[in-house]
């Protein structure tokens, strides 16, 4: 009896060992057609249209296009040149540096005061480089301070926000 049930829990321990593929550990390690961003756009819907740079690693001097966008997000230059940076030599990431005109359109789902993350996918030489895109909805900030103001040479002066929003 003894014999049989070690027979059965080494057979069944090989075949456990042997049946498994570790394969999928590696699918996720290449990553050879993605650039990652170092940058970040933050935009309000109550901020004009303007140009905002971006990051991509590793790109080279290069021609990108925008392929996808939030749709609260009107993206006005969906082309352009990606510009690489000189950084000092101890670095082995280059940095390449594009601009993007747009604005951000109000968005009914960001009523609520907050930061809404999304990003932006573009194209750069078959690769895909995606730039995070924060909407910032700024809510009814106030600043509180005292009517009068008399200044002293006391270096603190405090300023509260009183109101439910962000102070930029």
């Amino acid at each position: 009896m003894k014999k049989s049930f070690l027979y059965i829990t080494v057979s069944f321990l090989l075949l456990a060992a042997f049946s498994c593929s570790n394969e999928f550990l590696n699918d996720n390690t290449e990553q050879k057609d993605i650039l990652s961003g170092d940058s970040q756009i933050i935009i309000s819907p109550s901020w004009d249209t303007d140009d905002y740079q971006f990051f991509c690693v590793n790109a080279g001097n290069a021609d990108f296009t925008v392929e996808s966008a939030p749709k609260w997000l009107e993206v006005e230059t969906t082309t352009g040149k990606l510009t690489t940076i000189q950084t000092d030599n101890t670095v082995s990431i280059q940095q390449s540096m594009g601009i993007i005109r747009c604005k951000a359109k109000v968005n009914p789902e960001f009523e609520k005061t907050g930061l809404y993350l999304d990003k932006i996918q573009i194209s750069v030489n078959g690769k895909i480089c995606y730039v995070p895109v924060m909407y910032v909805s700024e809510g009814n900030p106030k600043i509180n301070v005292n009517t009068s103001l008399a200044i002293d040479y006391n270096p603190y002066l405090t300023i509260q926000n009183t109101g439910d929003g962000f102070l930029l």
